[in-house]
């Protein structure tokens, strides 16, 4: 009886020992955004190792629009921003600045902040893009429908609106291969001349892979005939031209030369100093009376000083300053749109290509 109880008890031993513990599972300290994506993006990039995530806009879209952006995170977690509770798809912010969320994990103690930046696409002129020799661009000129437009601020992804413009005048640019120019003995290194037919001088150039720049001039001036390359060359634009880039420069021409007068040769100096300071300082879309397009702003002021010296005594001296908002792209060349302004920043003029 004795050996009977004994097994009954050690049988009791072994199945209680056999029984399995219930083991609570561990709450997980995981806090991290697997996807994120806002309502007309091009793209997002989730970087978990940064705790960032970088979103890319197309020109058009406003970022200061309250938008619901769409969002996977881990499981169990919870996400706020300034401990308001977010949920994709239906919270609304704008993400004109950086957003900072936070995680919270499934712990309630594993806390991350994120932060989110939406970004508008980066558009760049290069020297691809720029006017080919042979191309000749027409320019509307609307001097007196003024009313109602504006420059806005420089900024990224901005929209301009000049649709209903009118035309008072034509502007004609050629850009003409220097082989064909009477000039181009003078200027061995050109391989492109801008002729502007309202102007009196054609400028030579080359365009190379980072800048394209004036190297002399070709024109009449006060019944003279002057061509001479410079001995400071003049930028035109620098590549790649996007937001941010800017340049100052002061192109440099002394031309010293003779006249006859009274059957005996007369010196005549003449100089032309051109200043110029540009700024890439907006990027965006604009509309324009032949369509919408993406660009780059330059804000470009130039000061040209002309000087002509007869027998060493002043004969002509003009300072003139052209303040423009040059709106180039890529697959137009010349500028789609030009905004000539005064000191004030008064419109005086808009050219506009056909």
């Amino acid at each position: 009886m004795k050996k009977t109880l004994l097994l009954f008890a050690l049988a009791a031993v072994i199945i209680f020992s056999c029984k399995k513990e219930k083991i609570e599972p561990v709450p997980s300290s995981d806090n991290a955004f697997l996807t994120f994506s806002i309502p007309g993006q091009l793209s997002s990039v989730v970087n978990p190792g940064a705790h960032t995530v970088v979103i890319t806009m197309p020109f058009g879209v406003k970022l200061d629009t309250l938008v619901a952006a769409s969002f996977t995170f881990s499981p169990s977690a919870v996400v706020k921003i300034n401990a308001i509770e977010q949920t994709s798809g239906v919270t609304l912010n704008n993400f004109v600045t950086s957003i900072t969320y936070t995680i919270t994990a499934e712990n309630g103690t594993s806390v991350q902040n994120w932060i989110i930046t939406a970004n508008y696409e980066t558009y760049s002129i290069i020297k691809e893009d720029f006017p080919l020799a042979g191309e000749t661009f027409y320019m509307n000129i609307d001097s007196t429908n003024l009313g109602g437009y504006s420059l806005g601020v420089a900024v990224k992804g901005g929209i301009w609106n000049f649709t209903n413009l009118g035309i008072d005048n034509i502007d004609t640019i050629d850009f003409m291969d220097p082989s064909s120019h009477p000039g181009s003995a003078n200027f061995p290194g050109s391989n492109v001349v801008i002729r502007n037919h309202s102007d009196q001088f054609d400028m030579f150039g080359t365009v190379a892979t980072d800048i394209a720049e004036v190297i002399g001039m070709y024109g009449t001036t006060t019944g003279m005939l002057i061509s001479a390359p410079m001995s400071n060359h003049s930028t035109y634009l620098k590549f790649p031209s996007e937001y941010g880039v800017n340049f100052q420069d002061d192109g440099i021409l002394q031309k010293d030369t003779s006249i006859i007068y009274s059957g005996f040769p007369v010196p005549v100096s003449f100089h032309v100093d051109i200043n110029t300071e540009s700024e890439i300082d907006a990027n965006g879309l604009i509309n324009t009376p032949i369509g919408s397009f993406k660009c780059v702003r330059e804000h470009n002021v130039q000061i040209i000083h002309t000087q002509v010296l007869v027998a060493g005594a002043p004969y002509f001296n003009q300072i003139d300053t052209i303040r423009a908002y040059n709106y180039f792209n890529k697959e137009k060349g010349y500028p789609v749109l030009i905004v000539e302004v005064d000191a004030a920043g008064n419109i005086l003029r808009i050219k506009h290509q056909e």
